[in-house]
């Protein structure tokens, strides 16, 4: 394996080192001619260090005034340090009548870090929509467990997710709700 090793003016060096395996053809690195650059590194502050990303599919309604978990709208990441999370949603969210509102909450195990509604505004309640959310959260190291729960405003008309582009509909399935966990180093 064939390196190229770079000294400094105080003694310690820099070196350049061919790839532990065989390269499946020759590879080039190219230096910028026309600009300084530096080479980035896993602990470059802003660098995406992993994604996970969970689509769900299917349907689920609530009657419940209190917040509850929707099943299987949840994530795990293990961070490392000090690095945060961007936690992105797209939830699908529609309710059973007009003028009533859903409301959305996100969490990472019990702390709430968001919460945002929807009102069904249309009439007769014919037409549903995608709520996002967003946070740069600051977890600490570890695993951690990020979730998505809902209510209704009123007990008589479902919220529902992932379904119903029509008021009363409980089946007509819609396109994937998506909670999309990012580690960006610090």
């Amino acid at each position: 394996m064939g390196s190229l090793k770079l000294p400094h003016a105080s003694g310690n060096s820099v070196s350049i080192a061919a790839p532990e395996s065989n390269p499946a053809s020759d590879r080039t690195l190219y230096v910028p001619s026309n600009a300084n650059g530096t080479i980035l590194t896993n602990t470059t502050p802003g660098c995406i260090l992993q994604v996970v990303q969970l689509n769900l599919d299917g349907g689920f309604t609530t009657s419940s005034t209190s917040f509850t978990d929707v099943s299987g709208y949840t994530q795990n990441i293990t961070t490392t340090g000090s690095n945060k999370v961007l936690v992105e949603t797209q939830t699908w969210i529609s309710n059973a009548a007009e003028h009533f509102y859903s409301y959305l909450k996100l969490l990472r195990g019990s702390t709430e870090l968001q919460q945002t509604i929807r009102m069904q505004d249309s009439i007769a309640g014919a037409s549903g929509g995608y709520v996002g959310m967003s946070v740069l959260d600051s977890p600490g190291a570890g695993t951690h467990t990020y979730k998505v729960q809902f209510k209704t405003e009123n007990s008589s008309n479902l919220a529902k997710i992932g379904i119903g582009s029509t008021a009363g509909s409980t089946s007509e399935t819609m396109p994937d709700s998506i909670l999309r966990l990012m580690e960006v180093a610090v």
